[in-house]
């Protein structure tokens, strides 16, 4: 538990620290764009706790990944355009 603890917790800081940046303007992306960090889409993973089985299961597993898809594709999509 508490090698969990020392790996994630210099990882909450990072998400942390990479919603405030957007928001105070200090990168290429607009402030609505910190909606897609994982510091906020992390927490859609207690909406999947309401999903009936199995689909909890397979979304609640790999929601982890995709919350970093969603952070990387945004950015690419916001960098493109």
């Amino acid at each position: 538990m508490l090698i969990m603890r020392l790996a994630t917790t210099p990882m909450y800081a990072g998400f942390i620290l990479l919603a405030a940046a957007i928001t105070l303007g200090q990168t290429v992306f607009p402030a609505w764009f910190v909606v897609f960090t994982p510091i906020v889409t992390n927490f859609l993973g207690l909406v999947w706790m309401r999903v009936p089985q199995p689909a909890r299961r397979i979304l609640f597993g790999g929601w982890s990944n995709l919350v970093f898809t969603i952070m990387f594709t945004a950015m690419l999509i916001c960098l493109l355009a």
